[in-house]
């Protein structure tokens, strides 16, 4: 076995993971379980992933038509919203905010995000 890490260190590396996780699932699916309370990641981040592909086939006029019917919201910040709402970090700093503490504990964490 030969291993090269010439300049291995010398980049950014990050944890990456597929933004649609649930392939087979329709657009429509994702979207009703989403209004009807699912809130795993994995649904959430599909439907982000599902909808900010949307938004880069659509036309303006469609993506106009989308924000009037969303109160003035465009597509890609209801995409922000979702991928935020699963953001440990965020998530994480906004426990440390809610609780008033240095290190959240999971359930505190786990509370912020479900808004319980």
């Amino acid at each position: 076995m030969i291993v090269d890490a010439v300049g291995v260190t010398k980049s950014v590396k990050t944890a990456s993971q597929p933004l649609i996780t649930k392939p087979g699932v329709s657009l429509k699916d994702l979207a009703t379980g989403v209004m009807m309370g699912v809130r795993d990641d994995d649904t959430v981040s599909s439907l982000a992933g599902r909808l900010a592909r949307l938004d880069r086939e659509l036309e303006d006029d469609d993506c106009k038509r989308i924000a009037e019917l969303a109160g003035g919201t465009r597509l890609t910040e209801i995409v922000s919203g979702l991928l935020n709402a699963i953001d440990a970090d965020r998530i994480e700093e906004a426990a440390k905010t809610e609780f008033e503490c240095e290190e959240p504990t999971d359930n505190q964490c786990e509370r912020t995000a479900t808004g319980s």
